[in-house]
């Protein structure tokens, strides 16, 4: 078995089971690597506050945040960040939402609105990202990274159906699952950043496992000569491009699939 450097994990639907949290079996798996030497290396939709919030009593050293908008070092220190241009955040501060929240605009230390922050927008800013929300002015202009738009499936679709052209036009558009509709910079994503990270440590791509379970995944699993795990409850896309189908999220698929590296 090849000696491993670097583990790379999304959180929701991989590492964190339905009660978004790391099971004890995999956070002692994740641990154990860590004491050996092996980085673990969150590769996310959230910010980094939110990131270390699911990984209590873990050593992280690097993140990877914003699908691959932000790369971070434990202590805050940026290594990398794509922002929107001043003509993309102008479209999205225009684009009128009904039944559909957003636009979220989300930078590395702050979360924005267009309009003065209410109190249920401040209680969710710090429930889902633990960040505290401001009103975007001129000055945070070049300081957002990432934008989203929240709704069930069905509103999300209308929404996307109506807004499609304009925003694949200008942006990355992707989903983590669930509820939101994710935005970044056009060539943003999980892979890119994950290489940066890679030629930053000096690493080669056969030490490097990765796993995950939904879209935003996918250009981490067409990296070439790193290992590609997909989560059991992963979708067919990334399961056809993955190395390795592991047990689901709910039974420690990455914990097991960690346990021939100890």
């Amino acid at each position: 078995m090849a000696k491993i450097k670097l583990v790379a994990t999304d959180l929701d639907g991989t590492v964190l089971n339905s009660r978004r949290q790391i099971s004890p079996e995999t956070k002692e798996v994740l641990k154990q690597l860590i004491d050996q030497g092996v980085l673990v290396v969150p590769l996310s939709g959230r910010p980094k506050n939110s990131i270390q919030q699911a990984f209590p009593g873990i050593k992280l050293e690097y993140l990877i945040g914003y699908n691959g908008g932000l790369i971070q070092k434990s202590d805050g220190t940026i290594i990398y960040q794509s922002t929107l241009s001043k003509e993309q955040l102008d479209l999205l501060l225009k684009i009128r939402t009904f039944s559909i929240r957003g636009p979220y605009l989300l930078g590395a230390n702050h979360f924005y609105v267009k309009s003065r922050v209410n109190r249920m927008q401040e209680t969710f800013c710090k429930t889902m990202w633990q960040m505290r929300a401001r009103t975007l002015t001129k000055e945070d202009y070049g300081k957002i990274i990432k934008c989203e738009f929240h709704g069930s499936h069905i509103f999300r679709s209308r929404f996307f159906k109506r807004w499609q052209k304009e925003l694949e036009a200008n942006f990355d558009v992707t989903t983590s699952g669930g509820w939101t509709l994710e935005l970044t910079k056009h060539g943003v994503t999980k892979g890119k950043a994950l290489e940066i990270l890679r030629n930053e440590l000096g690493l080669k791509p056969e030490e490097i496992v990765v796993f995950g379970d939904n879209l935003n995944d996918l250009s981490a699993f067409q990296l070439p000569g790193i290992t590609k795990v997909a989560m059991g409850n992963a979708i067919d896309q990334l399961k056809d491009l993955a190395d390795f189908v592991t047990a689901d999220n709910d039974h420690n698929g990455v914990g097991e699939f960690l346990k021939q590296y100890l």
